[in-house]
């Protein structure tokens, strides 16, 4: 069980998605003993049944407000593999948070309570997921108790929020009736959903397809740190796809350099080959231009540095996006400058509509296409090829400003 899947989710204020969380932990026991009769003497404590949401939203301000204020990681297991929840924020003033979470799924969960059914911020969100390159989504349609689990209700929402999908250019996996409160639909199917013919939600997550670790995919290995050791320098980084092996000729961008692989080390041991989500220390033959953000890659067919591309951009910040604006980007371990050149395209994030082409900025909250200019070479890569080269985050004055995807 050492696959491990990402999974982000998300959802509008009070949709239900704290007590989702919670009720996957203590319906798939990934709770310990402990946490378990934390929750029961709380629930004790305020004579009312467990507020699962009390599992997630662990801080003193969190609670006192209730509302969730910052990232999390929340790991749980089924009997197929574990899994990695990214819990996001709801509320607007907490999006840059969100974002950052995103950027590292594999695939996203988005709750919508089937009651108040789409809102802004859900529409928000999807676009969100879109604007990193997350395209593998599961809704979830929650509070199903509350309407005593009508299907036209259900129905209703599910052809609200497949109409707004379809101009996001989204397919989702599965939209799911549930309810996270009553346990309904989380681990097996219900009789009180006898109507719906689909899966549970765990059922839909067991056969989501994870990255294909050693497959054709060619070698990309972002350099983190460089260590010397004995006499001995070694090159620390996680391979990002493909796979390396002892003996392999590399080439090293963006310098071009070109030399070969002598030893793979995990933990000081040595090893043969490495593939794609593990971190390795490499020793090379020679290495003049290697550093923190080269990339490693395969000498036959290696991909091409720039200082110039389009990608689509979600900008963050209060300050608008203009051109000639002058940032520091961010991709896997690359850090370099670079220059807004054109916004080729303004986009209404909610709407998700075209609101100008050629525009003279992006406003906060506003999606784009835009053409930059780097001060060195850099690698990218399209998001649909090789998903971690083709995302960056857009930094100013030391704080994330937008994200964005090539392709």
């Amino acid at each position: 069980m050492n696959e491990l899947i990402k999974l982000v989710i998300c959802g509008h204020v009070d949709h239900g998605k704290s007590t989702l969380i919670g009720r996957l932990l203590l319906d798939t026991k990934s709770l310990t003993n402990e946490k378990v009769q934390e929750l029961e003497n709380v629930a004790s404590l305020n004579k009312k049944e467990p507020d699962l949401a009390f599992l997630t939203d662990q801080f003193e301000e969190e609670r006192r407000e209730n509302k969730t204020i910052d990232t999390t990681e929340i790991y749980f297991k089924t009997k197929k593999r574990r899994y990695c929840l990214i819990d996001t924020p709801g509320h607007i003033e907490f999006i840059k948070n969100m974002m950052t979470g995103a950027t590292h799924a594999d695939a996203g969960i988005l709750v919508i309570d089937v009651a108040e059914g789409i809102k802004e911020q859900t529409m928000r969100h999807l676009v969100f997921l879109r604007s990193v390159g997350i395209k593998k989504i599961i809704v979830c349609v929650n509070k199903m108790d509350l309407v005593d689990f009508d299907c036209r209700r259900f129905r209703d929402v599910e052809k609200s929020i497949l109409e707004f999908l379809v101009r996001l250019g989204i397919t989702p996996l599965y939209i799911l009736p549930l309810s996270a409160k009553k346990g309904v639909n989380i681990l097996k199917n219900a009789k009180a959903l006898a109507w719906f013919g689909g899966p549970s939600l765990i059922k839909a997550l067991d056969v989501l397809v994870p990255e294909i670790r050693k497959g054709h995919r060619p070698l990309r290995l972002p350099i983190q740190d460089v260590y010397r050791k004995d006499g001995e320098t070694i090159f620390v980084g996680q391979v990002e796809s493909g796979g390396v092996k002892t003996g392999q000729k590399i080439v090293a961008l963006p310098s071009g350099e070109e030399t070969q692989v002598t030893s793979i080390k995990i933990f000081e041991r040595k090893k043969r080959t490495a593939f794609a989500g593990e971190n390795i220390g490499l020793t090379f033959k020679d290495a003049k231009t290697i550093v923190r953000g080269t990339i490693i890659c395969q000498k036959e067919n290696p991909p091409c540095a720039c200082d110039h591309f389009t990608a689509s951009v979600f900008w963050l910040a209060p300050e608008p996006l203009s051109n000639n604006k002058k940032m520091i980007l961010r991709s896997v371990t690359q850090e370099v400058g670079c220059q807004c050149e054109c916004i080729e395209t303004r986009i209404d994030a909610s709407a998700f509509k075209v609101l100008e082409p050629n525009a003279q900025y992006l406003k906060e909250n506003e999606l784009g296409k835009v053409s930059f200019r780097t001060e060195r070479l850099v690698v990218l890569e399209p998001f649909d090829s090789i998903a971690p080269m083709g995302r960056f985050i857009l930094e100013c004055r030391g704080a994330v400003c937008g994200v964005g995807i090539i392709g």
